[in-house]
């Protein structure tokens, strides 16, 4: 691999390792107990799965929003500057 790609990794292996850790521990805060002995745990993954699959299309959504927002703006951009403007800081909301 290339520099800029182990470099990449190790950001994303940083960024997992500490959201982990802070995950794992707001959920000892929240449950309690021992989570290797908490049962049945495929009850939690389904509804850990649910959620999931709710965030991903609300940002499906939001994507599309942005994306046809700042259509809009670069159709706008060339008569209209100060719509062009507002449509980017209403696209800019969903980031």
């Amino acid at each position: 691999m290339t520099l800029a790609q182990e470099v990449h990794l190790a950001e994303i292996q940083a960024s997992i390792v500490a959201k982990v850790n802070s995950k794992y521990r707001v959920g000892q805060e929240e449950h309690g107990g021992d989570l290797w002995k908490r049962s049945p745990l495929v009850d939690d993954l389904i509804e850990e799965a649910i959620d999931q699959m709710t965030y991903a299309l609300t940002l499906k959504s939001q994507l599309t929003q942005v994306k046809e927002l700042l259509d809009e703006a670069r159709n706008a951009a060339p008569d209209k500057p100060v719509s062009a403007q507002k449509l980017i800081t209403r696209a800019m909301s969903y980031l």
